[in-house]
């Protein structure tokens, strides 16, 4: 372990506007206990709070496993995409995975029981494992569960889910895979294509433990930013329903029917987030429409009806912090 190319595993570590977390997270990445070296590649986005000098000061103290690069102006904002065209390239390890500035690790020995598992079956060419969501003060609020009791996933499993079933912490893959991205990657390049991409491409294991924590919420989340702007939330799914082709098309159509059936969901929330309620009762939404709880339709029905009450009925409602569904 005395040259760069011993390293074995390289973690990928996306920040922006991340100083309230920032140390969590490099520590969980740092106090790994492993057999192997491993480096951590930390990109600064130009972040306008204090995150460069964390990353710094963490640099200056662990300057055989930090590597970073501080942006002079935002990226994300010109359409750069980060991981592929700006951290994979730096990339040394066999293996790669992901944790952002916002996430942490729970368990110290997370990279080595997934680096071994990988160095003892060849077959396998993703592994993850279970995880559990964190507010911002990062306190628990859910399990991330793709397999409570571990064991094999396929490609359908991940394709059907969506991206909320595994934690993008949780990733752990082959470099040569992240090496050589398909061009689909130039139009989405988040945790759902990469959980679909690298499941493609042999089988997938899911350990039982839970070892990261997923932060939810938080102000500079990419999805928080999404999920509270309709027409970006409806731009971002009109991109997956595009990859989702884009994936079909290179995979052979092998995976047709998980496409086709997820496509039919993607395009009913289109639907919900445009309040085009006559659209989501035709065929062939009208089966979810119909799966759809009581006091779901129950308010789509006031919404499309009563659209005035509606909204008097949601501002009770978020003033009391329920949820209307």
């Amino acid at each position: 372990m005395k040259k760069n190319d011993d390293v074995k595993v390289s973690v990928l570590c996306l920040v922006y506007n991340h100083e309230k977390y920032l140390r969590q997270c490099l520590n969980s990445m740092l106090n790994q206990k492993t057999s192997f070296k491993y480096e951590i590649i930390i990109h600064d986005d130009c972040s306008t709070d204090n995150s460069k000098k964390i990353i710094e000061e963490f640099e200056k103290n662990n300057p055989n496993k930090i590597v970073a690069i501080y942006e002079k102006e935002n990226q994300y904002s010109k359409g750069v995409r980060i991981n592929k065209t700006i951290m994979i390239p730096r990339i040394k390890g066999k293996y790669f995975c992901f944790c952002e500035g916002d996430d942490f690790w729970t368990d110290e020995d997370k990279l080595q029981k997934q680096y071994d598992f990988m160095e003892n079956n060849p077959d396998y060419k993703l592994c993850v494992h279970n995880s559990i969501a964190v507010n911002e003060k990062g306190k628990e609020i859910y399990k991330i569960e793709p397999l409570k009791t571990g064991g094999e996933l396929t490609c359908n499993d991940f394709i059907v889910k969506g991206g909320n079933f595994v934690s993008t912490n949780a990733i752990f893959s082959y470099s040569c895979y992240a090496k050589n991205l398909p061009d689909y990657f130039d139009l989405l390049s988040v945790d759902y294509v990469w959980q679909i991409y690298l499941s493609s491409q042999g089988k997938s294991y899911c350990f039982s433990e839970y070892m990261s924590a997923y932060r939810v919420g938080s102000s500079e989340s990419w999805t928080n930013n999404i999920n509270t702007n309709v027409q970006k939330h409806i731009a971002f799914k009109e991109k997956v329903i595009k990859f989702l082709k884009m994936f079909n098309e290179h995979t052979d159509y092998q995976y047709d029917k998980s496409i086709s059936e997820t496509i039919t969901r993607q395009e009913f929330a289109i639907f919900e987030l445009k309040k085009d309620y006559k659209s989501m009762k035709n065929e062939p939404y009208y089966k979810i429409y119909k799966s759809k709880p009581i006091k779901m339709k129950l308010k789509y029905f006031i919404d499309e009806h009563f659209p005035k009450l509606y909204k008097i009925i949601y501002k009770i409602v978020k003033r009391k912090g329920a949820r209307y569904e």
